[in-house]
């Protein structure tokens, strides 16, 4: 099991109950924060990385295992607000969050991006905006380099899909009320998600939504039809949450 988080984008592995340091991003690209890991196709841990104090922004960070080396690519602009993957990791999927350069204050308000790197190329192959704010939200793969996002359009609390290959948003849907930024893929396909206070269901092809039951919003993780939400003092299991209709979710 990799971890990666704070002080200094501090990496490492937990291995048989035992804990070893590997290393960590700030040395290579200055990143205070990592706050997302995930699988490359290419055998490379890719990071998410907020960055503080000596630069602003985020960064896209990768460990290679076969030399034990770190490396990115720094965003000034783009803090990570969320990152996953596509197409089985060949594509590394980061979304961001505009971020404010003190000392470069002709920069004005931007869009924010998904930002699509290739593996196999080890390259960004697409930036674009699929929201008309600040931030580009969480999204999900839900085909292959298909993405659901969730986040708002002009202040208004918006669904997507995109085309991460292309860079093209295909649809864009509006949400009957705030969506939390927590996202999941199910294994029913479907996609899981916040609106207000309730957790809900989407079904990524129609892009129609189901209001399960009341759920205090909180990070979401699926084992088997089971749904586990965290971030609070407890966590909570929605047991066979996946077949379940409204009516028994409420229960």
């Amino acid at each position: 099991l990799y971890f990666a988080g704070y002080p200094n984008g501090v990496f490492g592995l937990i291995d048989d109950s035992e804990t070893t340091l590997i290393g960590e991003w700030h040395t290579s690209i200055q990143s205070k924060h990592a706050k997302f890991i995930v699988p490359g196709a290419d055998g490379r841990i890719y990071s998410g990385n907020h960055n503080e104090r000596e630069s602003t922004g985020g960064a896209l960070g990768w460990f290679d295992p076969g030399d034990n080396s770190f490396g990115g690519i720094q965003f000034p602009h783009d803090d990570c607000e969320w990152m996953t993957t596509a197409k089985g990791g060949k594509y590394i999927v980061y979304l961001s969050d505009f971020t404010y350069v003190p000392t470069k204050p002709e920069v004005k308000d931007q869009a924010g991006k998904v930002i699509v790197f290739d593996t196999e190329k080890r390259e960004i192959i697409q930036q674009f905006s699929p929201l008309n704010d600040g931030s580009a939200g969480v999204a999900v793969e839900t085909g292959p380099g298909i993405i659901l996002g969730i986040g708002k359009d002009d202040k208004v609390p918006t669904v997507y899909l995109a085309n991460v290959e292309t860079g093209t948003t295909l649809k864009k849907v509006s949400l009957p009320g705030p969506a939390p930024r927590f996202i999941s893929a199910g294994p029913d396909g479907n996609v899981y998600l916040f609106v207000k206070d309730d957790l809900a269901r989407l079904n990524p092809e129609s892009l129609e939504l189901e209001i399960l039951c009341p759920a205090k919003p909180g990070r979401m993780a699926f084992l088997g039809n089971d749904l586990y939400i965290g971030g609070g003092p407890e966590l909570r299991r929605f047991r066979n949450v996946v077949a379940a209709t409204e009516k028994e979710a409420a229960k």
